[in-house]
């Protein structure tokens, strides 16, 4: 049962919004770090190096049975490393994910959103005890706080508004099929924009026809490698086939800066105005073309793939990119699953 204490509200970054009601539980007791520098890149290049540390500590836990989870409602605590924290929770039991480190890049968060789970991140004020899975919180990720010990009349107050945005999800949900089109008679597509393979059933669930954007990145954020060219064949086409015969844009890998991959080694003065994005892929052209390949292959019989290119600034970008992609057509000896109309560049300058 959860203890009854004074309510207090500590403060976080939204990363993902909603609200949440549920007790606090961490699977693996540890105290804070103490306070990071506020920085995308500082804190999501942590997170690899202390998910790494922590993680032997959480099978330990596992096989001596100490992790129990609440029976009901949780949100989870977890200093924003980890997708094995998010699976130590029931998914229908989890909540919300409150992270006291971390970023909106974190693999955690991933996964909330992915869920469709209100998250916050960087969240400061919390003790290890605060996460017994005992005390009653409500996270509200609009605000970006997090009240623990509600008063009842504040708990009554967010149980209304969480019944409220269910009564609206509900009403969206029976206007799905409905064709977008404005009040002037404009047909607009809505498209999705997803990061995972996972999400695919809630963006058909909400009416989704084509996918707008697919960030390719995040299955190598997760693992933390480069995906080989058979596993990210599966990924692609598992995409193209859930859309067809509509269409699905993917955009090729947007490494650097704010989302560093911990297998590739750089070390630049000025990461955010560096190499990224198309600069990046050109720079390591055997990725770039593992992945073009990936992506002919999975569009074999289906025709359904548009391939953006990221952090385009140059032209003589796009003719390089295009080069490759020729090379990729005849090293996977078979006509163009990419039709040079099906490409396009997301014309952005690094800042």
């Amino acid at each position: 049962m959860p203890e009854s204490r004074a309510q207090s509200v500590v403060l976080g970054r939204t990363a993902s919004p909603g609200v949440a009601i549920g007790v606090l539980f961490s699977p693996a007791a540890s105290q804070p770090l103490g306070s990071v520098p506020d920085r995308v890149v500082a804190d999501a290049q942590a997170e690899d190096v202390r998910g790494v540390g922590r993680r032997p500590v959480r099978d330990q836990l596992e096989r001596e049975d100490k992790v129990r989870p609440p029976p009901g409602r949780t949100l989870l605590v977890d200093e924003g490393q980890g997708l094995a924290c998010v699976r130590a929770i029931p998914q229908d039991r989890l909540a919300g994910l409150v992270c006291t480190g971390g970023s909106p890049l974190s693999h955690g968060v991933i996964i909330a959103k992915a869920l469709g789970l209100p998250a916050l991140v960087a969240v400061t004020g919390l003790k290890p005890t605060d996460a017994d899975g005992r005390r009653e919180a409500i996270l509200d990720a609009y605000r970006g706080r997090l009240i623990l010990n509600p008063r009842p009349e504040v708990l009554a107050e967010y149980r209304r508004l969480a019944r409220e945005e269910r009564a609206r999800a509900a009403d969206l949900a029976t206007d799905k099929d409905l064709p977008a089109r404005t009040t002037d008679g404009v047909t607009v597509d809505l498209e999705a924009n997803l990061a995972l393979l996972g999400e695919v059933p809630m963006a058909k669930a909400a009416g989704v026809r084509s996918l707008g954007l697919y960030r390719s990145e995040i299955p190598f954020l997760i693992r933390g490698t480069i995906p080989g060219e058979d596993d990210q064949t599966a990924i692609y086409r598992g995409l193209l086939e859930s859309f067809a015969p509509h269409p699905v844009t993917i955009r090729t890998l947007d490494i650097g800066s704010d989302k560093p991959l911990p297998c590739l080694d750089r070390r630049e003065p000025n990461p955010a105005l560096g190499q990224r994005g198309i600069r990046l892929l050109l720079a390591r052209p055997e990725i770039f073309l593992t992945q073009l390949r990936a992506l002919m292959r999975a569009n074999a019989g289906l025709g359904n793939l548009r391939v953006l290119l990221p952090m385009v600034t140059l032209p003589a970008e796009v003719l390089e990119a295009k080069r490759l992609i020729d090379q990729a057509y005849q090293e996977i000896a078979q006509s163009k699953a990419i039709e040079d109309k099906g490409l396009g560049g997301l014309i952005r300058p690094p800042t």
